[in-house]
Formats: structure tokens, sequence, C-alpha cells
């Protein structure tokens, strides 16, 4: 499984070394000016811009009445097959931080994403430090579907272990149906599955409650 992510990644690193320099060169979405702008869509929840050092970005909080994942949408930037990079800081706090990208989505429900349990990354227990990273397919392939009918497909470890209450630097590569995932500067990939749908490009979002920094889009170039 994971020489053949390393198969796709080197042939999307391949295309894009080959590609003409405007194509390669990755696109730097300020999230704090566009979260002090007002111009990041948000459902069922808040966003605010953030200033941490080097972190600049965006906070994301769930409004009180929130029962869904909640959402912020970047309606003007969207990906198909390239890169996405990112920092995540969500919190140590069990079975309360979500926090990840939603990518190649089509309407605010119909979405791709890959989000952090940060309470898991160093679990003690075995079960719970396997579920550390998660990809879904949303409405149809929820966390819980796959858990149930795919056991331990669809989400992993990270490694090396990251501080469950600091920034977590996520890279997603996508080649196709081909979905890589790195997490805290790992040389391996942390989780390469499948996308359960046919989409081939969408949307980019915020998944759920969390800080958000330094994003980077760079999509792959076209042949």
């Amino acid at each position: 499984m994971r020489f053949a992510a390393h198969i796709a990644h080197a042939a999307l690193i391949l295309s894009l070394l080959a590609a003409p320099a405007s194509a390669q060169k990755p696109t730097a979405v300020d999230l704090a000016a566009r979260a002090r702008a007002g111009t990041l869509r948000t459902t069922g929840g808040t966003v605010t811009s953030l200033e941490d050092g080097r972190y600049r970005g965006a906070r994301v909080e769930a409004a009180s009445n929130t029962s869904g994942p909640v959402m912020v949408w970047l309606d003007d930037v969207s990906i198909g097959d390239g890169v996405i990079e990112l920092d995540i800081r969500g919190k140590d706090e069990f079975q309360k931080s979500f926090p990840g990208i939603a990518f190649r989505s089509s309407t605010d429900s119909v979405t791709d994403a890959v989000y952090l349990r940060p309470f898991n990354f160093r679990a003690t227990d075995t079960l719970r430090h396997q579920h550390a990273v998660q990809y879904v397919s949303l409405p149809a392939h929820d966390w819980d579907r796959l858990r149930k009918e795919y056991p331990e497909v669809y989400e992993n470890p990270v490694s090396p272990e990251p501080d469950p209450n600091g920034w977590v630097h996520v890279r997603l590569v996508l080649a196709g149906k081909r979905i890589s995932v790195y997490v805290s500067e790992g040389t391996e990939p942390d989780l390469v599955v499948e996308a359960l749908n046919e989409r081939t490009s969408g949307r980019l979002g915020l998944f759920n409650p969390g800080d958000f920094a330094n994003l980077l889009v760079t999509p792959a170039a076209r042949r």
C-alpha cells in the first residue's frame, strides 16, 4: 500500500516539475485576511482571523446549536489532482476535537474530507491510537459507517505522534482516486485510501472547529 502511494506521489511531483513555471508554484490562501474581510462562508459556526507567530490563519468555532459538521467554505478555491498543505491545531479533549480539510466538494453537504482526532494521537489504548486520522466521503460514507463496514481502512494512527494541543502540519496528495495523507512532517503517508466517489474536482473548505493556518494549494499540471 505504501509503495503504491509513493508511485502516485512521485508521478504527481514529476508532473509538477514538467509543467510551466507558473503551474509549479503553490497558491497561498490568506485565511487571516479572508476572515477579517468576511469573505469566508460558514455553515454551523463562526470564523475569526488568527495570528500566532508564523501561523497566520483562521479560528473556526461551532455555533451553540450546531449538530453536524462545521464548515468554512472557500468558494473561489478548488482542486482536482494536486497537493493541499496547511497547519492545523486542535485540542486534547476526548471526543471534542475533529479539525480537518474538506476538498472536491460539489455542494455544502457533498464533500470528501480528511480530519484529525488530536485526543487520540498519544492515546495508550491501542484502538483509540489507531483512530487518529480519518477520511470520509459525505454524506454517504461518514466515519461511523466506514468503521463498521471497513474497520481500520479509512483511519490510521500518525507517526511521529504530534503534540495533541499543538500545531500539526498536514499534506494531502490527490492523484486520481488515490488520496495520500501525511501528518506531522512524516516521510511516509499516515493514511492512503481510494476516494469513495467519482468526483474529480471541487471546492475547498475548513472542516470542523479548530485553528487553521498557512494554507497552500498546488494543482497538478495539465498534460
